[in-house]
């Protein structure tokens, strides 16, 4: 299985986007705009932050002092 890079998933996202746009003739940004997709994005945001501050934030700087530590140890 060949990995793909992250350059290639922003190619592959825009060009849903073009194909959105362009085929469907669906507007992103009037879509984007309406407060049912904003209010979505924003309970999106303020979930990923209580799971980010909650949850991860302490392990994810734990192994991030213990990978500095380490490289700096021995390299």
């Amino acid at each position: 299985m060949k990995k793909k890079g992250f350059i290639s998933t922003i190619v592959l996202i825009i060009a849903a986007i073009l194909l959105l746009k362009f085929w469907f003739d669906i507007d992103i940004l009037t879509w984007i705009k309406k407060p049912e997709v904003s209010d979505f994005f924003i309970r999106l945001s303020n979930f990923i932050s209580l799971i980010w501050e909650n949850y991860l934030r302490q392990p994810f700087q734990i192994t991030l002092a213990f990978v500095n530590d380490f490289i700096s140890k021995n390299f």
